[in-house]
């Protein structure tokens, strides 16, 4: 991890939860090891979707470009 991105970790469990930081942390190692299945699912769906407790958003980056996402 970079100095950018551990001052970032840092500031997050200051003003978040501590379970986002580890999310967001684990979120690298869960895209090697789920990415190509959730890419394949997420390809499939609609233009406009919504998510029930996105949380840290780990799936967003799975979405089609463009896809509207309403986030609850």
């Amino acid at each position: 991890m970079n100095p950018e991105e551990l001052d970032v970790h840092r500031k997050k469990t200051r003003s978040g939860s501590l379970y986002a930081f580890i999310l967001d942390l684990l979120e690298n190692h869960m895209d090697r090891v789920y990415g190509e299945r959730k890419r394949s699912f997420f390809g499939k769906l609609p233009s406009e979707i919504v998510e029930i407790g996105p949380g840290t958003g780990a799936n967003f980056r799975y979405l089609t470009p463009g896809t509207k996402l309403i986030a609850i």
